[in-house]
């Protein structure tokens, strides 16, 4: 459709998905599913399976994959928490000098693919609240998210299984 930005291996990039009503996280999925090197994730909240099992396949068939979240929101995270098991790279982190929240919602796919925008890594945020997710495939806009990712993940914590406080 005149709507794709890109092709990431074979799969088509939407210039943009709004939630609700359009199986964002399926979509959101099924371009993580076609990464080949790499994925850098950042979320503030993290409730979805179908999510957490892009991850999961891609650091099994050899993506290298970082992941970061906010650490309030982590402590009840299943998604987060089946993630670490699998062995993909989990981390947490706050907002500035411990203040705040680490409140984007970005990822870098291939440092060739960018997606960004309000779309938690939530089922809600599929179905149920306004979301947009925008892409772009343009050096200028993979770079400077480069820069933020890394700089954020510099201060991350690592965590353990028994971080979890789940029900």
């Amino acid at each position: 459709s005149a709507h794709n930005i890109a092709k990431l291996n074979g799969t088509e990039i939407p210039a943009f998905i709004f939630s609700p009503g359009s199986k964002s996280e399926e979509r959101l999925a099924a371009i993580l599913d076609a990464a080949k090197e790499s994925i850098d994730a950042c979320t503030f909240s993290f409730s979805s399976e179908i999510l957490a099992n892009a991850l999961i396949n891609a650091q099994k068939r050899g993506v290298k994959v970082r992941f970061m979240m906010d650490k309030n929101l982590a402590k009840n995270s299943i998604a987060g928490r089946n993630v670490l098991k699998s062995g993909t790279d989990f981390k947490i982190r706050t907002g500035r000098n411990g203040k705040g929240a680490m409140h984007d919602k970005f990822v870098i796919i291939d440092n060739k693919i960018l997606q960004t925008g309000s779309f938690n890594w939530a089922r809600n945020a599929s179905v149920n609240s306004f979301e947009n997710m925008a892409f772009f495939d343009t050096p200028e806009h993979i770079n400077a998210y480069r820069q933020i990712f890394d700089g954020l993940y510099s201060e991350t914590e690592t965590v353990q299984e028994d971080f979890f406080e789940l029900e």
